[in-house]
Protein backbone atom coordinates (compact mmCIF):
# COMPACT_ATOMS: atom_id res chain seq x y z
CA UNK A 1 0.00 0.00 0.00
CA UNK A 2 1.41 3.19 -1.01
CA UNK A 3 1.40 5.97 1.86
CA UNK A 4 1.68 9.39 1.90
CA UNK A 5 5.08 9.58 3.03
CA UNK A 6 5.88 7.30 -0.02
CA UNK A 7 4.07 9.32 -2.32
CA UNK A 8 5.78 12.59 -1.69
CA UNK A 9 8.94 10.97 -1.52
CA UNK A 10 8.35 10.20 -5.39
CA UNK A 11 7.30 12.86 -6.08
CA UNK A 12 9.82 14.75 -4.21
CA UNK A 13 12.33 12.71 -6.07
CA UNK A 14 10.70 13.16 -9.46
CA UNK A 15 11.29 17.19 -9.32
CA UNK A 16 14.68 16.48 -8.24
CA UNK A 17 15.53 14.53 -11.50
CA UNK A 18 13.98 17.16 -13.85
CA UNK A 19 16.49 19.04 -15.25
CA UNK A 20 16.69 22.91 -14.44
CA UNK A 21 16.80 25.50 -17.07
CA UNK A 22 18.78 28.88 -15.42
CA UNK A 23 16.79 30.94 -18.30
CA UNK A 24 13.31 31.06 -19.90
CA UNK A 25 13.19 33.63 -22.46
CA UNK A 26 9.25 33.00 -23.84
CA UNK A 27 7.89 36.25 -24.29
CA UNK A 28 6.81 38.96 -26.89
CA UNK A 29 9.76 41.73 -27.71
CA UNK A 30 8.80 44.68 -29.20
CA UNK A 31 11.01 44.75 -32.39
CA UNK A 32 12.58 48.28 -31.97
CA UNK A 33 15.06 48.56 -29.29
CA UNK A 34 18.34 50.72 -29.10
CA UNK A 35 22.02 50.08 -29.08
CA UNK A 36 23.30 51.06 -26.06
CA UNK A 37 27.16 50.68 -26.89
CA UNK A 38 29.01 49.54 -29.76
CA UNK A 39 32.42 48.79 -30.90
CA UNK A 40 31.96 52.10 -32.99
CA UNK A 41 31.45 54.30 -29.84
CA UNK A 42 28.81 56.54 -31.62
CA UNK A 43 25.51 57.68 -30.55
CA UNK A 44 23.06 55.55 -29.57
CA UNK A 45 20.98 53.82 -32.41
CA UNK A 46 17.69 52.12 -33.03
CA UNK A 47 17.83 48.45 -34.00
CA UNK A 48 14.92 45.98 -35.13
CA UNK A 49 15.41 42.64 -33.36
CA UNK A 50 14.03 40.73 -36.93
CA UNK A 51 16.79 42.76 -38.59
CA UNK A 52 19.06 40.84 -36.41
CA UNK A 53 17.39 37.32 -36.14
CA UNK A 54 17.88 37.94 -40.43
CA UNK A 55 21.41 38.97 -39.46
CA UNK A 56 20.59 42.42 -41.07
CA UNK A 57 22.39 45.11 -38.76
CA UNK A 58 22.34 48.19 -40.47
CA UNK A 59 19.65 49.99 -38.56
CA UNK A 60 18.78 52.26 -41.95
CA UNK A 61 18.50 48.98 -44.14
CA UNK A 62 16.77 47.00 -41.10
CA UNK A 63 14.29 49.91 -40.84
CA UNK A 64 13.58 50.00 -44.61
CA UNK A 65 12.88 46.10 -44.51
CA UNK A 66 11.33 45.42 -41.44
CA UNK A 67 9.82 48.56 -40.43
CA UNK A 68 6.32 47.14 -40.53
CA UNK A 69 7.57 44.34 -37.56
CA UNK A 70 5.63 44.91 -34.48
CA UNK A 71 7.35 42.83 -32.34
CA UNK A 72 8.78 38.56 -31.65
CA UNK A 73 6.61 36.07 -30.09
CA UNK A 74 9.60 33.76 -28.57
CA UNK A 75 8.72 30.22 -27.32
CA UNK A 76 11.32 28.76 -25.21
CA UNK A 77 10.75 25.09 -25.12
CA UNK A 78 13.89 24.59 -23.66
CA UNK A 79 15.10 22.14 -25.98
CA UNK A 80 13.97 24.30 -29.17
CA UNK A 81 12.55 27.65 -29.46
CA UNK A 82 9.69 28.69 -31.26
CA UNK A 83 9.66 32.40 -33.46
CA UNK A 84 7.64 34.33 -34.75
CA UNK A 85 7.56 37.48 -36.10
CA UNK A 86 4.27 39.79 -36.02
CA UNK A 87 3.82 42.34 -37.93
CA UNK A 88 1.82 45.77 -37.23
CA UNK A 89 -1.58 43.91 -38.30
CA UNK A 90 -1.25 41.31 -35.75
CA UNK A 91 -0.52 38.78 -38.68
CA UNK A 92 2.62 36.50 -38.62
CA UNK A 93 4.89 37.06 -41.34
CA UNK A 94 7.65 34.51 -40.58
CA UNK A 95 8.11 31.91 -38.35
CA UNK A 96 10.90 29.17 -37.30
CA UNK A 97 11.75 27.15 -34.83
CA UNK A 98 15.76 26.30 -33.43
CA UNK A 99 16.65 23.12 -31.97
CA UNK A 100 19.64 21.79 -31.03
CA UNK A 101 20.84 20.73 -34.27
CA UNK A 102 19.46 24.26 -36.14
CA UNK A 103 21.87 26.39 -33.02
CA UNK A 104 19.64 27.20 -29.90
CA UNK A 105 20.70 26.28 -26.38
CA UNK A 106 20.70 27.31 -23.12
CA UNK A 107 24.57 28.14 -21.43
CA UNK A 108 24.68 28.88 -18.05
CA UNK A 109 22.59 32.21 -17.51
CA UNK A 110 21.94 32.94 -21.11
CA UNK A 111 20.10 31.33 -24.49
CA UNK A 112 22.11 31.45 -27.21
CA UNK A 113 20.39 31.51 -30.83
CA UNK A 114 23.21 30.59 -33.76
CA UNK A 115 22.29 31.77 -37.20
CA UNK A 116 23.80 30.47 -40.12
CA UNK A 117 24.93 33.33 -42.94
CA UNK A 118 23.30 30.24 -45.30
CA UNK A 119 26.90 30.74 -47.20
CA UNK A 120 28.84 26.62 -47.56
CA UNK A 121 31.73 28.30 -45.63
CA UNK A 122 29.48 27.50 -42.16
CA UNK A 123 30.10 30.49 -40.45
CA UNK A 124 27.29 31.67 -37.25
CA UNK A 125 26.43 34.15 -36.04
CA UNK A 126 25.36 34.18 -32.26
CA UNK A 127 22.75 36.02 -30.57
CA UNK A 128 22.81 35.76 -26.77
CA UNK A 129 19.69 36.62 -24.68
CA UNK A 130 20.66 37.24 -21.27
CA UNK A 131 19.03 39.05 -17.69
CA UNK A 132 19.56 42.31 -16.74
Amino acid sequence: RITTFTALLISSLAVALTPVYALDITGSYDDKGTVIQSASGGESETISFHGMLSLDFDPIMAEAKYGDTSHIDLIDLKEKLDIEIIDEEGKMVWGAVWGRYEGYSHEGDSAVIRISNGESNGHRTSLVITPL
